[in-house]
C-alpha cells in the first residue's frame, strides 16, 4: 500500500502525461492549419519545366513572357522557367523539357526546330501567321491573339443589322481561311465578298472594287495590308465611299476605323497562363488544339458613327451577347 508521498507522486505524474499530450494535440492542430493555410497559395509541381521562347526586342512578346511568368512563379513551387530570347544563336535543343511556349513566328519555328518532340503552346498573331500542320503533335495547341472569325461577324450584326455583306482583303501569299469565314458568315446570315491582293499591289483599286461590292471593309491582321503606309489612304477610300472599316485594334480606331474588337496584351496573356496550368493540371495536353483569348473589348470611334450617320451602340450590351452567345456555344459542346 503506498504512502501519501508516493500517492502524490504518482498523481503528478498523471497530471504531466496528460499535458503532455493535450500539447502534443494542440501543436498537431496548429502545423495542420498553416499547412491548410498555406496550399492555396502555391501548388507543388515537383520536376516540372517550361522553356519560354519569345523575341527580346518585342514590346508585346516580352510583357507576354512576363506576365505568364510572373504569374506561374506564384501559383506553383517547384516549376522550373526557363527563357530563350531571339535573336539568340546558342540554343541548345533539349527535348526533355515539359513545355514549350513559343511567342511570335521566328518563336514558333525555333520550338518546332529545336524543341520537336516537345509539347508546345505556340501563340501566333493571326491563323494566316500561322497553321497547325496535320504532323502537329495531338498534345501541343494554339493560341492566335487576333478574335474568333465568328466573334467579329457577330460584332458587326450587333453593330448594325442592316449590313448584309462583309468585305475583307486577303493576302495571296498568306491567304486568311475562307472557308471558316463563310461558316461563320453562314450563322448569320451575312455574305463575303474577297479581293486577294499582294504587298506590291496598288491597294486602292482593291477597296474601291471590295467597297463597291460590301456594305463594309473588315480589317483581318495583317502587316502586310494594314501598316503605317498604307492605313491613312485605305481609311480615306473607305471614307470617300461612306462606308466603315471594322478594324482589330484600339489604335486603328484612333486613326479612324469605326470600331474594332480586339484582346490587350494583358487578356492574351491570362488565355496563355490558362492554357499552361491546363497542361500542368491536367498531365494530357491541352482540350482544344486551337484556342483563341477569352476576354475581350471593344472600341468605337464616336466621330466616324456621326460622320457616316450612324447610331452608337451600346458597347457592354454588345459584349454581354457576345459572351451569352460563346457560352452557349462551348455548352453545346
Amino acid at each position: 500500500m503506498m504512502n501519501r508521498t508516493e500517492q502524490g507522486v504518482l498523481h503528478q505524474s498523471r497530471v504531466i502525461n496528460l499535458l503532455t499530450q493535450i500539447l502534443w494535440l494542440i501543436t498537431f492542430c496548429l502545423s495542420q492549419a498553416i499547412v491548410a493555410d498555406t496550399s492555396h497559395e502555391k501548388t507543388s509541381q515537383p520536376g516540372k519545366h517550361i522553356t519560354l521562347v519569345y523575341t527580346a526586342e518585342s514590346t508585346l512578346h516580352s510583357q507576354i513572357a512576363n506576365q505568364v511568368t510572373a504569374s506561374l512563379s506564384q501559383q506553383y513551387s517547384g516549376l522550373e522557367i526557363s527563357e530563350i530570347k531571339l535573336p539568340d544563336k546558342n540554343i541548345v535543343s533539349n527535348n526533355k523539357t515539359g513545355l514549350v511556349v513559343a511567342i511570335g513566328t521566328d518563336s514558333i519555328q525555333t520550338a518546332n526546330t529545336y524543341f520537336h518532340n516537345s509539347r508546345k503552346l505556340l501563340i501566333a498573331s493571326n491563323p494566316a501567321a500561322y497553321t497547325p500542320g496535320e504532323k502537329q503533335d495531338s498534345q501541343s495547341a494554339v493560341l492566335y491573339m487576333t478574335q474568333p472569325y465568328c466573334r467579329q461577324i457577330q460584332f458587326i450584326t450587333l453593330i448594325n443589322n442592316r449590313w448584309n455583306t462583309v468585305g475583307y482583303l486577303s493576302n495571296r501569299i498568306r491567304p486568311v481561311d475562307n472557308k471558316a469565314i463563310l461558316r461563320c458568315a453562314k450563322q448569320y446570315g451575312i455574305t463575303t465578298y474577297n479581293v486577294s491582293t499582294s504587298p506590291d499591289e496598288r491597294l486602292t483599286s482593291n477597296i474601291k472594287d471590295l467597297l463597291s461590292h460590301s456594305d463594309l471593309l473588315l480589317a483581318l491582321p495583317d502587316n502586310t495590308i494594314y501598316n503605317s503606309k498604307s492605313v491613312k489612304n485605305i481609311l480615306l477610300t473607305s471614307y470617300r465611299q461612306r462606308k466603315p472599316l471594322i478594324a482589330f485594334s484600339q489604335s486603328f480606331v484612333n486613326a479612324g476605323a469605326l470600331a474594332s474588337i480586339y484582346s490587350s496584351t494583358g487578356q492574351i496573356a491570362d488565355s496563355a497562363i490558362r492554357l499552361v496550368k491546363q497542361h500542368l493540371e491536367q498531365g494530357r495536353g491541352f482540350t482544344k488544339t486551337v484556342n483563341y483569348p477569352e476576354n475581350f473589348d471593344i472600341s468605337f470611334n464616336s466621330q466616324v458613327f456621326r460622320a457616316l450617320d450612324l447610331e452608337i451602340p451600346d458597347a457592354d450590351e454588345i459584349k454581354h451577347a457576345i459572351d451569352i452567345k460563346e457560352k452557349e456555344k462551348a455548352g453545346d459542346h
